[in-house]
Formats: structure tokens, C-alpha cells, sequence
């Protein structure tokens, strides 16, 4: 019976074998798994990146954003800013100044719509009637920059900031980036001065809120600076530069839209 004995081990053998070969099978599976969800994951964020521009160029360029122009949503003649913005913006200062995360925190996305309805069939709606979040109502004031309002500085405009905002020396980009403001037209020029009063206001708050000037310049600098970046790597060049115009923006607020000399305030 010693054959059979021989048998019987090599199958024992080979049984033990195929195990450790179906294991390594299994780990070499299983890291595969996991590179090909990393690359996944990368590609998607590329993609979401990559899509994000594309869908800024896009918004632009299929909606009516080519007709509408900054004059269409003013107030009154003698009042450049939009309905929505004094009336959102009010309610704001009033009920949430020290809502953290104001502007970080996205709003409930059907209180949004909701807000917007209102205002589309009547304009001098009652927000406050609505009893919405303030988080909500921070989402619609963005919105609107975003999907409604033509932007406030031109393509040449931000050809210009292209150039001064990558300005080596501090006090002549400050210089620079405050001629640019006043070489703005009178309406876009009103409605930026409002939107970085109210910025200040959010800031003075800043140990409630959370939202220093840094802060809201990372949540809000790609609505207000709309750039055609073409590309991701321009994208992540730029967006260091861009970010901190609209922080020097709040920051140097007396000089840039008051003219008080007091720039160098470090």
C-alpha cells in the first residue's frame, strides 16, 4: 500500500497547493481591485474638475447670458442693484450674520428653487414670509451671480486681472487691482461695491460665522471672477491668484471701493 500512501500525500500536496495559489489569486484580485479604484477615483476627479469648467463656459454660453445685460436687472434708474440681491441680502444681515459656515454650508437645494420661483413671479416677493434658513437663502444670492447675473467684469476686464493678479510686489498689485476697479463700468461697479459691503459685514462676524476674509474668498471667488481657464493646469495656477484678489478685495476694502488711503493696512 505504500503507492497508494504516495497518493495520497501528493494530493494532500497539490490540494494544499491550488489553496496557497487560490489565496495569492485572491490578494493579486484584490490589489488589482484597489489600484483600478484609485485610478477610478482620479479619473473621476479630473473628470468633475475638468467638468466643473465645462460647465461654467456652458452656462454661459447656452443660456441667455449673452442678451441680458447688467442695466436689465437694476433696481430703479437711480439704483443699480438687482431686487434679489438688496432683498436677499438684507435678510441676511438681519437674521444670520452669525450663521456658521454662511456662504460654506450649501442651503437646502428646494428652499433654493423656492426662492427663486417667488421672485420670478413677483419680484418684490416676501423672503421673510417664506421662513427659509439663512444657509438657504446664502445659496440663492450666490445663484444669482452665477446662473442669473451677466458678469461683473468682462472677458477684457479679466484679462487685465489675469496680469495684475500675479503681480510680485504686494503694493503695486493693490495699486494696480485698484485702477482696474475703477475702470469698471458704473453698474458692474455698484453692484461689486455692495456684494463686498456686505463681505465686510459677514467678516466683522467672522468669530461667530467662521468666515474670515479668506474664507469667503476660497467659497466665492469662482463666481464672482468668471475666467475661462480652458485647462486644469491653468486652473490650478490661476486659482491661488484669483482667490486672493477677491480676499484683497474685503481686506483693502476702504482703499479699493472708498479710495481712503489707508492700503497698507498688513
Amino acid at each position: 500500500g505504500g503507492g497508494e500512501q504516495t497518493d495520497k500525500q501528493r494530493k494532500k500536496e497539490e490540494k494544499l497547493r491550488q489553496k496557497e495559489q487560490a489565496k495569492q489569486d485572491k490578494r493579486d484580485r484584490e490589489r488589482e481591485k484597489k489600484e483600478e479604484k484609485e485610478k477610478a477615483k482620479e479619473e473621476k476627479r479630473k473628470e468633475k474638475a475638468e467638468r466643473k469648467i465645462a460647465a461654467r463656459q456652458g452656462i454661459k454660453a447656452n443660456s441667455v447670458q449673452g442678451s441680458v445685460c447688467l442695466e436689465d436687472f437694476r433696481a430703479s434708474d437711480s439704483n443699480p442693484v438687482p431686487v434679489f440681491l438688496s432683498k436677499t441680502i438684507q435678510f441676511i444681515e438681519a437674521q444670520g450674520l452669525d450663521a456658521e459656515g454662511l456662504y460654506r454650508v450649501p442651503g437646502n437645494r428646494a428652499h433654493v428653487d423656492l426662492i427663486f420661483k417667488q421672485y420670478d413671479e413677483n419680484k418684490d416677493f416676501d423672503l421673510e414670509g417664506l421662513d427659509i434658513a439663512v444657509n438657504a437663502v446664502a445659496t440663492a444670492v450666490k445663484d444669482f451671480f452665477f446662473k442669473r447675473l451677466p458678469p461683473l467684469l468682462s472677458p477684457e476686464h479679466m484679462a487685465d486681472l489675469e496680469t495684475v493678479a500675479v503681480i510680485q510686489d504686494r503694493e503695486n498689485r493693490l495699486g494696480e487691482l485698484k485702477k482696474l476697479i475703477d475702470r469698471l463700468p458704473k453698474s458692474n461697479l455698484a453692484v461689486l461695491k455692495f456684494i463686498f459691503t456686505h463681505f465686510v459685514r459677514v467678516t466683522e462676524k467672522s468669530k461667530d460665522n467662521c468666515m474670515d476674509s479668506k474664507n469667503l474668498a476660497i467659497c466665492w471667488w469662482p463666481t464672482l471672477l468668471q475666467y475661462e481657464f480652458g485647462d486644469l493646469n491653468k486652473f490650478e495656477t490661476m486659482r491661488p491668484h484669483l482667490e486672493d484678489v477677491v480676499q484683497t478685495l474685503i481686506d483693502q476694502y476702504r482703499y479699493i471701493f472708498c479710495g481712503q488711503d489707508e492700503s497698507l493696512i498688513v
